[in-house]
Parts: C-alpha cells; structure tokens; sequence
C-alpha cells in the first residue's frame, strides 16, 4: 500500500540498529566477563610435592592400623602391634595375583603407585628409616631405643619358593627362609617357630602358635616379630602410695602411680586430653589420650586414631600422673580381615601362584600376640604375627597443666621420623599383672 513502505523500512532499520546494540552490548559484556575473571583467579600455587615412597606407605598402613583397632574394638581387647600385622601381609603380596592381590592391598590402603614392583622398594627403605632391623652383635646403647624386627618365612621340604619371591622376602622385608616339616612332625615344627619367636622377642611371646594351630597340611608359614625396649627421655618419679582407679562408673582398684613434670606435647578439648612422651633417642614417642571425666574411651579412641591430638598439639609445662601397666593381647585375625575386605586368601579360590605355581596356597589363619610394659624407667614391648619429645621454655614450670591418668586410656607408641603406628592400645584396669 502507498505509505506502508517507508514505515516498513523504518522497522527493519530500527530492528537491524537494536540487534547490533544486543550484539554490541554481548560482546562487550563478554569481555567485560573475560577480563573480570582474569582478575579475580588466584595465582596458581607451586604444586606440592609427592610424599617419598615410604612415607606414603607408611599413611597407608596407619590407615589400615586404625580400621584394625575398630574390629579388634569390637571383639575385645584391642591391644595390638598394626605394623607387625601389616608387615606379614605386605611379604605375601609379591606372591599373591589377581583378586587376591587386589583384596590385601586394599585393606592395607595401598595406593595404586605403591602396588606391584614399587612395593618390595618403598617397604624396604620404610623398615630402614624406622630403625626395624636386626641389632645382632651390637652393645645395648641405653640413651637410643632397642627396635628389632625378625621375619621368618617357613616351608615344607619339597615346596620350592619361586625365585622372585624368595628374592623379595629377603631383600625387601629382610626375612630368614627355613624348611620345617609339617607334614612329618608338626608339633616339632611347631616348637621350632616358637622358640624362634620366643627369643626374637625377649621371651615375652612364648608361645605364638597354639596346639592345633598346624596341620599337617600346612605348606607354608610367614612370621614377623617385633621387640621394642626405650628408655624415657626424662624418668617418671614413684609414689609409694596407692591411688584410687575408676575402670567404670561403678568399679575401683587401687594402684599405684608415676609423675614427671615437663614441657611436653599437650593438646585438649572438651572431650579429652592428650599428651606425648619423648624417649631417649628422639625416634620414639608414647601419645596418650585421656578422655574427660564422663566421656567415654571410644572418643579418645577416635581423636587419637584421626592424628587430632597431633594436629592440635603446643608445648605446655604438663605434670603427668599416670600407672604403671603391663597389658596384652591375643588374637585371630581371620575375622576381622575378612570384615575389612581380605576373603579370597582366606578360601579356595586364593591366588598364591607368585609364592609356589603347583601347589594351591591359602591362608588358614592370621595370629597375632602382644606385649607391653610401662612403667617409670619407659617401655618395652613385642608383638608376633604369623599368617597361615619437644622441647620447651628454659626454666621451672611454675603452673604446670595437670594431665591424671585415674581412668581407661588409649595409648599409641610411634616412630617419629615416619609418624608410624608401632604399637595401639588401651589400658581398662592397670592393677591387672603381666
């Protein structure tokens, strides 16, 4: 229609002119966006670096500690040795393969670096670092702590070892290979292993393998053993007078106690106190973590396994009163590995061929013996397992944190240069003996 075009162009240039202001207004916007956040982005930090083989192995392992100390929780009396636990299962992995594999190294929280060759390496340099070697033939040195490890693998005559595997027991775990006939005589062969554990720990595990424990079936036998002997840093102080002891709400036993005044390693909170203990040599601690009255144990269990303790620890004056115990521990570990993901080594399908390719190996049983005294000189422990200080302000304490141990604790003895779980556990009832 006449004058319908004029108005029809001047639509078109008004919608043309608006869509270049959008596009104008978007692309302005967009680098508007752009440059905002090329402002705003922190600067990347330097990427951290990876934790040295063994000091990864070593987080592993006290993650495996921990999931350990909750079964044995569950069933009892926790008090174990994790590290000799874990130690026998890392010398059966280079012979374990496939789903079998797989299982052990999940519960020990292997990660995937550390599986395979890397292994046998990073388990080497981690027994190294934290002084688990033999001592044989050297004077005892009272100002460094005694720390001796003894691996033993065990065969029946006829069984050969492949070759790698042999290799990697002695060079990695610095394991003894002996031949013992089970099938022969198996309570010789029973004695044999015990008494070689016997005097690997001093005497204090006397009997590691029970009546029954061997069959004559039994091929192969793997045994580690731990002996720990350490001095305090600075000795406890005895009091002659007995003390007053609340293992429950409702049960007391007198005890006798042990004081020092220190500068220590002090952490609390609502719920609990803890403390760490220097011994002689600067390469051990004893951590302790005391649960507030009307707490119960298993929060200081917790914090203690979750490193919060550490994490929150300043150096205080700290006057520590606590009793001198002896506790043990006695346990079958097929159970609580079998809760914690290990089932195939325990059944018919068990993939040992990297230990013996012709004849079918599986575990029968994990077992395991604790012992450990505390009292004012330091601490001596050991363990078995056999699978079928900070320092302070110059000066005197004027007002010292009082840290009074006069009910259930639990108790950690760590290497300090790798932070390694050596020993766990907790003390009930101190006036029970050895």
């Amino acid at each position: 229609m006449p004058g319908s075009q004029p108005v029809a162009m001047r639509r078109r240039k008004h919608t043309a002119w608006k869509k270049n202001l959008m596009t104008a207004a978007t692309h302005h916007l967009a680098a508007f966006v752009w440059l905002a956040t090329l402002q705003i982005l922190p600067a990347q930090a330097p990427p951290t670096p990876a934790a040295p083989p063994e000091q990864a192995l070593a987080s592993a392992l006290n993650a495996f500690a921990a999931d350990l100390h909750h079964q044995l929780a569950a069933r009892g009396e926790p008090v174990c040795s994790p590290i000799s636990v874990s130690l026998a299962l890392l010398a059966m992995l280079p012979g374990a393969r496939g789903a079998t594999a797989d299982e052990i190294a999940e519960a020990l929280h292997l990660p995937e670096d550390l599986r395979g060759d890397a292994l046998g390496a990073a388990a080497e340099r981690l027994i190294a670092r934290a002084g688990m070697r033999s001592h044989a033939g050297e004077a005892p040195n009272r100002d460094n702590p005694e720390l001796r490890l003894q691996n033993d693998f065990w065969s029946q005559p006829g069984f050969e070892l492949l070759s790698a595997y042999s290799t990697a027991l002695q060079d990695c775990f610095g394991a003894a290979l002996h031949q013992v006939d089970f099938a022969a005589d198996t309570e010789r062969a029973r004695r044999e292993i015990n008494d070689t554990i016997r005097d690997a720990t001093a005497g204090h595990i006397t009997e590691l393998l029970p009546e029954g424990s061997l069959q004559a079936r039994t091929r192969h036998l793997m045994t580690s053993a731990l002996w720990l002997r350490a001095r305090w840093a600075h000795e406890f102080e005895r009091k002659q007078e007995p003390v007053p002891f609340h293992v429950t709400a409702t049960r007391t036993v007198q005890t006798p106690m042990m004081r020092r005044t220190d500068w220590l390693a002090y952490a609390e909170c609502d719920a609990w106190q803890a403390v760490r203990l220097p011994m002689k040599g600067e390469t051990l601690e004893f951590e302790i973590v005391l649960p507030r009255a009307g707490q119960s144990l298993d929060v200081a269990e917790r914090a203690l396994l979750q490193d919060r303790p550490r994490a929150a620890a300043t150096t205080r004056g700290v006057l520590v009163t606590m009793p001198p115990f002896t506790v043990r521990g006695e346990h079958r570990l097929r159970a609580s590995l079998q809760a914690l993901g290990v089932r195939a080594a325990f059944s018919n399908e068990a993939d040992f061929t990297g230990i013996d390719p012709v004849m079918p190996v599986s575990f029968e049983d994990v077992l395991h013996r604790t012992w450990i005294q505390v009292d004012h000189e330091g601490v001596e422990a050991a363990a078995a397992t056999g699978a079928v200080g900070v320092g302070g302000p110059e000066g005197p304490i004027s007002e010292p944190v009082p840290f009074f141990a006069d009910r259930p604790f639990a108790f950690a003895l760590r290497d300090v240069r790798t932070g390694l779980l050596l020993f766990l556990g907790r003390v009930f009832d101190p006036s029970r003996g050895p």
